[in-house]
Order: structure tokens, then sequence, then C-alpha cells
């Protein structure tokens, strides 16, 4: 199941496939005696033949040979080599598998005569990695495999009903696998399908499930930490059954979350693919006399033979070839490079019609090449693939030019579906010429302009223009662009052509309720939104009076930011009229918006519908004690909560006994927040007793029937929550500290007998990540206690 039609270039490369098994059914070379001469064929006069298919370089080759006489010998000095690279992995099977591809066919059948055990297959792999350089082909074979398989034309395809295939530089932090298919493979126009069908399918499904993730080393740092999808895809923690083929460049990592079964290296183009490619290539622009004197040349220069393997790189050389045969042979790598750049900038230049000096590249072009070459560097040395232009240093980059040239470059992308520019210096009109370039990229699916504060106004007048060019545009973000009322109302128009707008960030722009009145004319035609955000935007009761209507209308909506406006308790008690309308709510927003406890009143009589509540921030609100109790009383309804944010909100002890008879309740709570309030000694002890002790709902269903509980019947301690912040309540004394072993705020002292304590309470808190003891003192015995049982502490990253 593809939803999206592939741009494929079949490329004609090599592979060499090495199948691991378990260690039990080994079958290691070095036991077997595998002969050099097999009945009428002769392996050692084709062992360069086999050293290809067994994943050895031309270089490689080269030094066998010099140190051996003939080619019995060279034969046996590859196979040893081969066991000593590969341990284990050098196992009979992948032997079989390489006589095969190199057309030794006899000695095949020879070795299945003495080792009938053998049958030179594994079985069924769950994970298959395929690793190879850049430019060598690995997403060319990934969308190739993506084709066959949905045609059947392999056996994966026949195994698998479902293929999906991934582009993992596209996925976010965050983002579940069943939003990735919905993202990626499922057409905009597909009605009655949605995340929560897609996870009944697969679910349903899921041993006929293909997927296809391409690029694990161009996936975001953020989304490959434990407990993102695709770790958690990779090690098995879902969809257990489902088959995973994944690509990468070798060494990004894939192995820390999984063993692959089937291990692919795509080695690139054979010297004799080489050969093949230069002829068509030549043919193909009409000079095909030229041809064979580059493939003379190639052969001769050992400076670029190696680099050939790789399709990408072949090209460019062709390329270069056909320019100017000179600059094809340099002494140094580095001119070799200098030289292919200095080509493609020629070439760019008069197709842009730009004038072109007779030496080296115009100034500007060469200017701006380089420094995203030194952005580059920048980022390979920090381990990364991908090179974020947001984090160039805005000032001294020539972003008027780098526009004009990515706006060249879109015509040259139609499929492309993410454009993010955010923290550069565009200008309006620097956003002019790339603007231009939209109508070339009518599948642009997201488009952040995050914090580019020149852009004001008049930047929102030329991003108008080019709005209708892309429809399918799902994820605008628009933060802290300087937008005003008159930005909102110029832009508001040309928004109806973005009928499956999924997410609209206009957070910290001063739209004020007027702006917000043109946004409310077009909110109610975007029934797929899941994420709005109009924190900071100057919103006030009146603006909420007219944005109410239009909420009603998005029954999708997943993640609604309000804070930090002076919306006041009469605009939120006609927003919470409309919360049962929005069932698919799961993150509320709702600081700083100037409530007191008679909007809490109002708010939860709302709140109390939304089941699937799972993040609720009503900080810096003076609600204060009775607010608090409100919200307790109908906390039991909700759940799914796993983040509350309380801080600076007023309460006291008072309100914290109303929620700790709540928190039980409260299954899945992973963080609580109640900093900066008047809270004391008796109420954070009751707190952290209530998260540490047994929970309350669990002794009544698994009443203790002996003396000593087993463990399946014994109840549990809060497991989930991973962070409690209660810094900055200046109630808290020295005493308090003593029961509860944690303060922030003023400085004290431990002492031995407190930390010894709170030693022992760690254990009991066993999802805890994080531990904040500043200003505090500890005598030498109480701290080595808390040290050493931080350090034993299984999730706990961060003692400070």
């Amino acid at each position: 199941m593809i939803g999206r039609a592939i741009d494929v270039t079949v490329v004609d490369f090599k592979l060499s496939k090495k199948f691991s098994m378990r260690p039990s059914r080994w079958n290691r070379l070095d036991r077997v005696p595998v002969p050099c001469h097999h009945g009428g064929e002769n392996v050692s006069s084709d062992w360069k033949d086999l050293a290809f298919h067994l994943d050895f370089r031309r270089s490689d080759t080269d030094n066998i040979a010099g140190r051996n006489r003939d080619d019995k010998s060279r034969c046996m000095d590859l196979l040893e080599e081969w066991l000593k690279r590969n341990g284990d992995r050098a196992t009979v099977e992948v032997l079989m598998e390489a006589l095969s591809e190199a057309e030794l066919q006899s000695t095949v059948d020879g070795l299945r005569d003495k080792y009938p055990e053998v049958t030179g297959k594994s079985e069924a792999p769950r994970c298959i990695l395929i690793e190879g350089e850049a430019g060598g082909g690995k997403t060319t074979f990934l969308s190739k495999e993506a084709l066959d398989a949905v045609s059947q034309k392999t056996e994966l395809g026949r195994r698998h009903d479902i293929v999906l295939l991934i582009r993992l530089r596209e996925v976010w932090e965050g983002e579940t696998i069943e939003e990735m298919v919905w993202d990626q493979c499922v057409s905009q126009t597909t009605e009655g399908i949605d995340v929560q069908s897609i996870r009944a399918i697969l679910q349903r499904n899921e041993s006929r499930v293909l997927f296809l993730l391409d690029g694990y080393d161009e996936l975001r740092p953020e989304a490959r930490e434990a407990g993102q999808a695709i770790p958690k895809l990779l090690s098995s923690k879902m969809y257990l059954k489902s088959t995973v083929v994944i690509t990468s460049r070798p060494s990004a990592g894939v192995q820390q979350y999984t063993r692959p079964d089937c291990h692919v290296h795509i080695m690139g183009f054979s010297p004799e693919h080489v050969d093949k490619y230069v002829r068509q290539y030549f043919e193909i622009v009409g000079t095909a006399e030229i041809a064979k004197e580059l493939i003379t040349v190639v052969r001769k220069n050992p400076l670029v033979t190696d680099l050939l393997h790789t399709p990408i790189f072949l090209m460019l050389v062709c390329v270069l070839w056909e320019d100017n045969p000179e600059m094809v042979s340099p002494g140094t790598m580095t001119d070799l490079y200098s030289n292919l750049l200095t080509c493609l900038g020629k070439k760019h230049c008069k197709r842009e019609g730009v004038e072109m000096p007779t030496d080296g590249l115009p100034a500007d072009l060469a200017d701006a090449l380089l420094q995203i070459g030194n952005l580059a560097l920048e980022a390979l040395l920090r381990g990364e693939t991908l090179l974020d232009v947001s984090q160039a240093e805005n000032e001294n980059l020539n972003w008027k030019l780098l526009t004009a040239r990515l706006a060249s470059v879109l015509k040259n992308v139609p499929g492309l579906k993410v454009l993010n520019l955010s923290y550069t210096a565009l200008t309006p009109a620097s956003l002019q010429s790339l603007v231009q370039g939209f109508r070339h990229i009518p599948q642009l699916e997201e488009l952040d302009l995050t914090w580019i504060d020149k852009l004001g106004d008049a930047g929102m007048e030329v991003l108008q223009t080019g709005l209708s060019s892309v429809p399918h545009l799902a994820v605008l973000r628009l933060r802290n662009v300087h937008m005003t009322s008159a930005g909102m109302s110029l832009l508001t128009p040309y928004l109806r052509h973005l009928a499956g707008l999924r997410e609209l960030d206009l957070n910290l722009n001063e739209i004020g309720d007027t702006g917000l009145t043109s946004l409310t004319t077009v909110l109610p035609t975007f029934i797929a939104m899941q994420v709005l955000d109009l924190a900071a935007t100057r919103i006030t009761h009146t603006g909420m009076r007219t944005l109410v209507p239009a909420l009603r209308h998005l029954t999708r909506l997943v993640k609604l930011d309000i804070g930090y406006n002076n919306i006041g308790d009469s605009g939120l008690e006609c927003f919470s009229a409309i919360l049962p309308h929005l069932t698919a709510m799961e993150v509320l927003v709702l600081p700083d918006i100037r409530i007191s406890h008679k909007g809490m009143v109002a708010l939860v009589a709302g709140l109390c519908k939304l089941n699937g509540l799972i993040k609720l921030d009503i900080s810096n609100n003076d609600i204060k004690d009775p607010g608090l109790e409100c919200l307790a009383a109908i906390l039991p309804h909700l759940t799914a909560m796993k983040v509350l944010i309380l801080n600076s909100t007023g309460i006291s002890d008072r309100g914290i006994s109303a929620l700790v008879k709540t928190l039980p309740h409260l299954v899945e709570l992973q963080e609580l927040n109640v900093s900066w309030n008047n809270i004391g000694d008796s109420g954070i002890v009751s707190l952290v007793q209530t998260l540490c002790q047994p929970r309350k709902l669990d002794l009544e269903q698994n009443p203790p029937r002996e003396k000593s509980l087993t463990t399946a019947t014994a109840p549990r301690y809060n497991t989930t929550l991973q962070r409690l912040d209660f810094g900055w309540n200046r109630g808290i004394t020295g005493a308090g500290l003593g029961r509860v072993a944690q303060l922030i705020g003023t400085p004290t002292h431990l002492p031995d007998t407190a930390a010894m304590a709170l030693a022992e309470a760690l254990p009991r808190l066993p999802a805890l990540e994080e531990l904040e003891l500043e200003n505090i003192s500890m005598d030498l015995a109480g701290f080595q206690a808390v040290v050493q049982a931080a350090e034993e502490h299984p999730t706990l990253k961060r003692l400070w």
C-alpha cells in the first residue's frame, strides 16, 4: 500500500549480502575446507569475481594479488582474509551466495552435496539492514524494492500485503508510526482514513506489514532517542510480527536498537557496470565517440577508480568529462572536487542567465557556497548528516542570493514536501524570490518560517501570493514573524486555499482581537485541524467570544494553546461551553490567561468530558486553593493525564490536600509541577508520601490475604512519574526537608538521617529521571549515600 507516487531511477549495482544466524546454527568456514578447484570449474582463476561479491574493493584485491605468486594462493588468501574480517558472520551460507552471484554454480552444488544441512538460505528475517555510503543508491534501491514488493515481484512482496515506504528525514520527534503512515503513505484525497483507523489496520494485519524505512542516518537526533517510535519499532517493542527493512550509512547507530537478521551492503558499481554506464551516458547525450577514451583514463587513474563505484560521482565525472576532459585527471582529490564544483556552477549560471567569469565562479556564488560548506563541515563534526540552515549565522549569510538560488532549485524538486527556513534572516524582499518558486512545488505539505522577525506584515503580503500554489500545505508555522492584525487580515483570504491544514502556529504575533476576527472567518473550513497555537497574540475576552463559534467546528483538534492572553474569567466561561464538542483534545495549554477560581469553576464543567486529555497547563493563573479543589474534583475522570502544570497558581497546603486525594486515579502521570506556590511542609510531605506509597486503588482491588504479598498481588507504587517540581515554595522549612529530602529554593543543610531517607526512597520512584537538590549542603556520609542510590537507579539521568 503506497499512497503516493515514487520517482525511481533504476540503477544497476551489485549487492553483497551477509546473512547472520543464531550461534547454534552458525556454520563457520574455519571448520569447512572449501577447495579453490572444484569439478570442472576453476574457482582460482575467478577469484577476483568472488572477491567482489565478498565485499572486497579493488585496492584489497591488488594487495592480495601482489603478495601471492599464483591464483590458487590468491584464492586461499582471499578466503582467509574474509574469515579474519567477518568472524562469525563468515558462514557457508554467505559463501554459497557469493559463489552463486559469481556464476560458480557447480562449486555451490558441490558444497550442498558435501553439507546437505546447509541450505544457503536463512529464515525469514524480521529486520534487514541495508548500508552504503552517501550517493551509493540506498534510496533508489529501497524505492525500487517498494515498487517490486507492491507488484509482488520479490519474496518480501509475496509475503506482505501492506508495504509502507517511510522517509526518515521527514519524521519528527514524538511522531507515532501511525502518524508517519498518515503523513507519508496516505493520499490527501483519501476519505475515511485517519490515524486511529491506520493503527487498527496495522494491528489487525501485523504479520503482513512490510516497513521500508529510508535513511536512518538522516533521522533527527531527537527522534532517535530511546522511547521514540523508530527505535521502538527497531527494538521490537511494537509491531513485532512485521518485517522492517532500513537503510543507513555505516556507523549511524542502527545496531543500538536492533541486531539485524540480514545485513546487506551496497557496494556500488562494479568495474563492468562503470564501463556500461559511461557508454550509455554518452550515447544518450549524443557523443558516444568520447566514451571509450574516458573509460581508458578511468582505468589508468587510481585517484578516481574507487570514487566511481558511487553512482552519483560517476554521473558527475561524466558531466565533467563532457565539459572539459582535462579537468578529470588533476593531481589531487581536492582538485577533482573543486573541478566538479566549478563545472556544476558554470552550468547553473548558464541556465539562470548569470554572467560567468572566465576563471572560477562568480564572487557572490562562491561566497555563498563557502558559507554553506562551512555549515556542512560543522554539522559533520557534530556527527550530523542533515544541514539545518536555521542554525546559520544569519547576519553573515547572503539570504537574498541564497533564496534566489533556492527558488531556481525548486524547479527540479516538484515532489518537495517540507521547507524549513526557521530562524533565518529572511526579509520580505528575499522571501519574494522564494515564493515565486512555490508554483514548482505543488506537493509542499509543511512550511516553517518560525522566528523570522524581519518579515512583518510586508512579509505576509508576499507570502499570500504563494499560498494558492501549495494547496496540499498541512503545516504552517509563523511563530514570531512580527505580524499584526493588518498582516493577519492580508493573509486570511488566501488561507482558504489550504483546505487540508492540520497545524497553524501564530504564537508571539500581535494580531489582537481584530486579527483573530479575520482568522475566524476561515477557521471553520479547516475540519482536519489538529494543532492550533494562538499563545501570546494579545487576545482578550472579546476575541474569545469570536473564536469560540469557529472552534466548535474543529472536532479533530488535538492541541490548543491560548496561553499568555488577557482572556479572563468571562472569556474562559464561553470557551468551556464548547469543550465537550472537542472530544479529540489531548493537550490544553492555558498559562497566564488572567483567570481566578471563578474561571476554574466554569472550566472544569467542560474538562470533565475530555477523557483523552494527557496534558493540562494552567500555570501563572491566580486560581488559589478553591480553584485547585474544583479541578481535583474532576481529575478522577481524566485518567489519561500525563502532565499537570500548576506552578504559580497561589495554592497552599489546603489545595495540595485536595490534589493528593485524587492522585491515585492518575495512573499515567509522568510530570507534576507545583513550584512557586505557598505550599508548606505538611503539603509537600503529604504529596511525596502519596506518590511513594501503594496506591489506594490497588489496595482496594488487591487486598492482602496473607502477611506477605507475592509480587503478582503486591500493590504498586507510582511507576510512571518522571518529574516532580515543587521548588521555590518558601513555606517549606528544614523540618519538611528532612522528611521529604528535597527542596528547591532557600539554601539549607541536609542531615545524614534525611539524606539516608532520601537514598532509601529513590527506588520507590523507578521512573524518576531528574532529581534537583540545588543549594543544599550535606555531610560526607549522607552525600555518598545519595550519590550511590542515584548511580544504582535504573532511569535517573540527572542529579544536581
